[in-house]
């Protein structure tokens, strides 16, 4: 239903023009409403009620089972939140301002190059650790299976903090992203450093530790275990030649691995109002992060270069057993196509004379136009 949007659930078994589909002919409207009433994922008079997520049963550990059994990440992998739209009920909705749907749930998400999903968390409440912070304690749980191994973590400033830093340092990880002023532990010889457009300035710690300031159209603050904060020069989106210290620019290349994932699923999104929470999330991560899961390791392995929308309609296809056979015949029984003939009369055109031709097996050719005189207008019936 991403692929063709209707206004109600119900259009799409209209026996309208506008709303011919497919659908009717391979499930009834009373069939569909049925099992979509009847969709879940947990038995629940054996399910523990303690877990707020209990309703989702085992289909979230099996998508994290699958997406981490099929995709081995590089050493460059980015850590974010993104948003389910949801307004609803719900004891763990969250409000997040700068995003476009504002309210909903929220889940953590960990990406690879080119959008993959790898893993991915649902916040369902208060998640505080004695001895640590909120945000270290999720990257550090997320990306736990990935330490040890000489990777680089790319967050933005809600994750980055010296205690993170010094955490991932420990197991064997480099972090990088953007800092807030107000961390702890930040020094203020770089927090307080006045600079001019374009200048840098960097100190580090001596447990390698890298903070870099740096003042474009306004400043920032970033920091890195592996970036000494040197300039660097890049090419900016119209083609110029601009110098930026080195750890934003990569940290620009890899932080919008995530942005990537959320703008390939936006594309023919299935997403529908509801006020079963359970049932988006579903729907999210079914036909949305497993979906584009699975069109990057399509175009991984076979090579073919195919959009999003294309890949969906093969998907939909199979799933339908939609033959080309079918899509064929499909097209050959579309709405005759009314021709418009013009005749000229001396210099003139006339307008009114409309001829319809009805689609034949064999395709219509217009005769060609002739130039009347003048003595042939009272013959022909026109209003030009």
């Amino acid at each position: 239903m991403g692929l063709f949007r209707a206004p109600k659930l119900a259009d799409y078994w209209s026996k309208k023009k506008i709303y011919v589909n497919q659908i009717a002919g391979v499930m009834s409207r009373n069939r569909f409403e049925l099992l979509l009433a009847n969709w879940h994922f947990q038995d629940n008079q054996t399910a523990d009620t303690s877990d707020r997520l209990y309703k989702l049963g085992h289909l979230l550990e099996q998508l994290r089972t699958n997406f981490q059994k099929y995709f081995i990440p590089k050493d460059q992998i980015c850590v974010d939140e993104t948003l389910v739209p949801f307004r609803g009920r719900l004891a763990f909705i969250q409000y997040i301002k700068n995003k476009r749907h504002k309210f909903g749930v929220k889940l953590y998400k960990l990406c690879l190059d080119g959008g993959y999903t790898y893993d991915l968390k649902i916040y369902c409440g208060e998640e505080k650790v004695q001895g640590s912070s909120v945000p270290t304690n999720i990257v550090m749980n997320i990306c736990e299976p990935l330490l040890n191994c000489g990777r680089c973590i790319y967050v933005d400033n809600y994750y980055t903090s010296m205690e993170l830093g010094h955490k991932l340092l420990e197991k064997k990880t480099h972090l990088v992203g953007t800092l807030r002023k107000n961390r702890k532990n930040n020094p203020k010889d770089v927090i307080h450093k006045k600079l001019k457009k374009g200048e840098s300035y960097s100190q580090e710690s001596n447990t390698g530790v890298v903070i870099t300031k740096w003042h474009d159209k306004r400043e920032v603050l970033t920091l890195s275990t592996k970036h000494t904060g040197q300039m660097v020069t890049v090419r900016s989106r119209r083609n110029a030649e601009v110098e930026k210290p080195d750890v934003v620019a990569d940290y620009n290349t890899c932080k919008a691995f995530i942005d990537l994932s959320d703008q390939i699923k936006s594309y023919s999104s299935a997403l529908r109002k509801g006020i079963k929470w359970y049932r988006k999330i579903a729907v999210e991560l079914i036909l949305g992060s497993a979906m584009v899961n699975a069109y990057i390791l399509f175009k991984a392995v076979t090579g073919q270069k195919m959009t999003i929308t294309t890949f969906r309609e093969e998907v939909a296809s199979c799933l339908l057993n939609f033959s080309q056979e079918h899509q064929n015949e499909q097209e050959d029984t579309q709405a005759n196509q009314i021709k418009h003939i013009l005749l000229l009369i001396g210099e003139d055109v006339a307008y009114a004379t409309v001829k319809y031709q009805k689609k034949r097996e064999e395709p219509w050719q217009p005769k060609p136009l002739h130039k009347l005189d003048g003595s042939a207008f009272n013959a022909i019936n026109t209003t030009a």
